[in-house]
């Protein structure tokens, strides 16, 4: 199964990706370092095939150098910054790709546990809130506007306009998670 599942990876991050399991870390041989990322698991080396998805998505919608490019340097909203590039890569690879979409929501809550582990800034609520205004244009979330009073409609509006074009993204997720100090 752990074959199978690296070898769909393959194919959708049109890569010779290798994603390894060992000792409950699951690894990439990416080298990109937001792609190389790894979490500790759970689950004792039982991946779900949306890890592997995840993964793949990330590695083939995530432009490495417009990344590095844009990336603040304030550590919190580099956070967000991150966080938003990676909504992209998965809305993006869930449309394009329906099977990645059955895959990754099945695991997506534990996705979210495993990345937000360590965070109190509300990463999950700025996650949860993007990762369905990407997918549905839904706008109206009042824990996100309490949480990110700084973050206007208009903002959100071009980010979800430019998302297919990576040029547009990076520069305004960038803008956008400059506004949330630590």
């Amino acid at each position: 199964m752990i074959q199978e599942n690296e070898n769909v990876a393959k194919i959708i991050s049109k890569n010779k990706v290798r994603i390894t399991i060992k000792n409950s870390q699951l690894t990439t041989n990416t080298v990109n370092n937001i792609q190389n990322e790894f979490f500790h698991l759970d689950k004792s080396n039982k991946v779900e095939k949306g890890w592997y998805d995840f993964f793949a998505l990330k590695i083939r919608y995530i432009n490495h150098d417009l990344l590095k490019e844009n990336l603040p340097d304030q550590e919190t909203s580099k956070k967000f910054y991150k966080i938003l590039i990676e909504i992209r890569s998965l809305c993006i690879g869930m449309d394009e790709f329906i099977g990645c979409k059955k895959n990754i929501f099945p695991v997506i809550k534990e996705i979210q546990k495993a990345i937000f582990k360590e965070s109190n800034h509300g990463e999950i609520i700025f996650f949860e809130y993007f990762f369905n205004c990407f997918q549905s244009n839904k706008l109206k979330n009042e824990k996100f506007v309490k949480k990110f009073p700084q973050i206007t409609m208009d903002q959100v509006n071009m980010l979800i306009k430019s998302i297919k074009n990576e040029n547009l993204f990076y520069p305004i997720a960038k803008k956008l998670s400059l506004l949330i100090k630590s």
